[in-house]
């Protein structure tokens, strides 16, 4: 369906408002931002100003472009420019020009200047009149001009440090005080000084060839040179004596030296000689100089070669002596620092190598090295460090570590971490034991302390000193004894226990291990036994009587194991003697009684044993260590 349009009425065009009213085909302002418009029509030129209750047109003075005739525009206390007339000392002409009537509101002529007037006030105006010296006032010769207390030009003579002034101005000076900037006299004589002596600067003049010198401090005077030099009038300087010791006035040839003959400085002739470059120069006489050992090619220094391969190379023995009256001994330093700041772990602090020449070249065959074994903290004023040692094994081209000692004192052979004290662990057919030292009895210690560890030749078992006495690390066999029979080597106890004494008939017992044989019987002794459980074997042959033969085992002390022979036969005695403590000269023996006295013989020549030969006939100890 079509739209349908119609004609705008005035009911659908909304009223006007605010600042304006009207219809919108003719719309009237009567407000500007709020504030009235005043409804009297304005003039041409006017403006609107607003007056305080509303905004209405207004002819604006200082819009206005008419100026009456010599006025200028003036802001007045309203700040508003208005129209005035200059007044006063000053006026002006339409064109600007301005003219100056006055001077502080005393009228000036109006006549024209001439040529060196001046303007002169004559009581009512300033005038033009011509300068004159009969119009000012007399100034004496000598006078200068000099304001009064009253600001008033007088003329005054110079006086004080001046004596007079001339008129053509030449001045003439009293004597002036050096307080005041001045000598304090008068005048100097040719070639004087001025000194200061405390009051003025006197004039100072020295002789010929004196010069001029502080006095203690306080004061100068002329002093005429001395001691190892001379001055001439003319300034010339001349040494005549060297710290004293005269010097010869003979004039010197070409290459002369000064040299002391004792009493004077003479000329000499120099040193003669020659030598080889680079090498450093030697007094090989008095008077000869030649090339020594040392050799510097600018970068290195040899000893001995002439072809350094490093700072300091040294062809041949050196020698670090401390020859002084103290106990410290020479010192051979290593330093290493990071530009002078903290080392890291690891870090290498010195190296001693050894090299030597296999035919072809040189090649390093053992060094000892040390190197930091911790990050050093901060303050601690502690560098850890460690020492290692190299070897080269044949075949290899360089040196392997074969020893370590660390920051903390432990020992690694073979090992550079190493476990204990001393840690070795090293392997190989040739490395994987360890070789104690070996000596007899004889050589053991003087002065043993416990934990010491030894083999002893003499009983060939390795022994340990523990609880102050030296015994043999391995527990079983450590000693015997063998009494072979002898005719006549026999013993007949009483019924009382006894032990079996020497017998002269007998042969020297045999002692073996750490035993030892006190004499001709059947006895066996240490002299130490270290704490512990010891079983003493005694075979010993018994020929008896009717009545029972008794045996048994002392140490002196103890008594251990019990036997009893009823007939002719060989028997064995076992003892056990346990020592909590270490035991020194302990001698094991047999103790024997008789139920019947003569009715118990021991027999040590084997008469009655049946056995033969007679050698066969022996007593025997046997002792073990059990615990």
């Amino acid at each position: 369906m079509a739209p349908t349009f119609r004609s705008l009425v005035a009911a659908d065009i909304p009223t006007a408002g605010g600042d304006v009213s009207g219809s919108h085909s003719a719309l009237s302002v009567d407000k500007i931002k709020g504030t009235a418009v005043s409804a009297t029509a304005p003039t041409s030129g006017q403006i609107l100003i607003y007056n305080g209750t509303n905004w209405a047109p207004t002819t604006s003075t200082f819009q206005s472009s008419t100026l009456n005739n010599g006025q200028l525009w003036i802001g007045n206390a309203s700040n508003i420019a208005t129209a005035v007339t200059p007044a006063g000392d000053v006026s002006i002409s339409s064109a600007g020009a301005t003219s100056i009537a006055k001077l502080q509101g005393t009228t000036v002529t109006t006549a024209s200047l001439a040529t060196n007037q001046v303007l002169q006030y004559n009581g009512s105006a300033w005038v033009n009149a011509a300068l004159s010296t009969a119009s000012l006032p007399s100034l004496t010769a000598g006078q200068v001009w000099v304001g009064n207390a009253s600001n008033v030009a007088t003329g005054v003579a110079l006086s004080g440090d001046v004596a007079s002034v001339s008129n053509a101005g030449a001045v003439t000076l009293n004597t002036v005080q050096v307080t005041k900037g001045g000598t304090g006299v008068t005048s100097y004589s040719v070639g004087q000084i001025p000194v200061y002596d405390g009051t003025k600067l006197t004039g100072l003049g020295c002789s010929a060839g004196q010069i001029l010198q502080s006095q203690s401090g306080t004061s100068f005077g002329c002093t005429s040179v001395t001691g190892d030099v001379s001055l001439a009038s003319a300034g010339a300087t001349t040494v005549t004596a060297l710290q004293g010791r005269s010097v010869a006035s003979t004039a010197p040839s070409t290459g002369q030296v000064l040299q002391y003959n004792g009493s004077a400085w003479v000329p000499a002739a120099g040193a003669t000689g020659s030598g080889t470059t680079n090498y450093h120069a030697k007094w090989s006489s008095s008077s000869t100089l030649t090339s020594s050992l040392i050799y510097d090619d600018g970068t290195n220094i040899g000893i001995g070669t002439s072809n350094p391969g490093a700072n300091l190379d040294v062809n041949g023995n050196a020698a670090w002596e401390n020859n002084t009256v103290t106990s410290s001994g020479p010192t051979f330093s290593f330093w290493k620092t990071r530009n002078y700041t903290a080392l890291s772990n690891n870090d290498e602090l010195g190296f001693i190598s050894f090299y030597g020449h296999d035919g072809t070249g040189i090649y390093r065959s053992a060094y000892i090295a040390s190197h930091v074994d911790a990050t050093p903290a901060s303050g601690t004023h502690t560098v850890q460090g460690r020492l290692e040692f190299y070897t080269t094994p044949a075949g290899a081209s360089d040196s392997s570590e074969r020893m370590r000692i660390t920051s903390s004192g432990t020992v690694g052979i073979g090992t550079g971490i190493p476990q204990a004290g001393l840690d070795i662990a090293t392997t190989g057919t040739a490395g994987s034991a360890v070789l104690i030292p070996r000596d007899t009895t004889a050589n053991r210690p003087s002065s043993p302390v416990s934990g010491m560890i030894r083999y002893n030749n003499s009983n060939n078992l390795f022994e340990v000193y523990e609880n102050g006495a030296w015994t043999n690390m391995i527990r079983g066999y450590i000693g015997s004894l063998t009494l072979v029979a002898k005719a006549s080597c026999n013993w007949t106890p009483t019924t009382s226990w006894g032990v079996m004494s020497a017998n002269t008939n007998c042969n020297t017992a045999t002692a073996d291990g750490s035993a030892t044989s006190p004499g001709k019987y059947p006895a066996i002794s240490f002299a130490n036994l270290a704490p512990g459980k010891y079983k003493v074997t005694f075979n010993i042959p018994v020929e008896n009587g009717t009545n029972v033969c008794v045996l048994r085992l002392t140490d002196g002390t103890n008594y251990a194991g019990f036997a009893h022979t009823s007939s002719t036969q060989i028997d064995n005695i076992i003892g056990i003697f346990n020592y909590t403590t270490a035991q020194t000269n302990v001698t094991f023996s047999l103790q024997a009684k008789a139920g019947l006295a003569g009715d118990c013989t021991i027999y040590g020549d084997g008469a009655n044993t049946g056995l033969t030969p007679i050698t066969d006939y022996v007593y025997s100890y046997y002792v073990e260590k059990i615990q």
